[in-house]
């Protein structure tokens, strides 16, 4: 039978599923080359539950700026994982303060 399609099978599963299953997400840039991978529970902290399609809109790559070559995949860690594979954690999570200006007469 035919393996059913990555963005169909990640349009039913969101970020709780995910960290339930002990699942890690992968994102990786395939301009710059580049793969970082995170735990759900960090996401979570700061996102929205949303399914997996969708999340991948919310990432920018670090290095090049850009989000259209974003994509998210799925990886279910087995025994040779823990302890090699590096992760991504979230160490805290910064607010910055931008100033909003409305022009006034005197």
């Amino acid at each position: 039978m035919p393996e059913m399609n990555e963005s169909k099978k990640l349009s039913r599963w969101s970020l709780t599923n995910a960290a339930e299953a002990g699942q890690v997400i992968v994102v990786t840039c395939h301009h710059c080359r580049i793969t970082h991978r995170y735990l759900p529970q960090d996401l979570l902290q700061f996102r929205d539950d949303v399914s997996l399609d969708r999340l991948s809109r919310h990432f920018r790559c670090e290095r090049c700026g850009n989000g259209r070559y974003i994509v998210l995949k799925v990886h279910d860690p087995f025994g040779a994982d823990f302890g090699n594979l590096p992760i991504r954690r979230l160490e805290k999570v910064q607010i910055k303060k931008v100033p909003v200006w409305k022009d006034g007469v005197l």
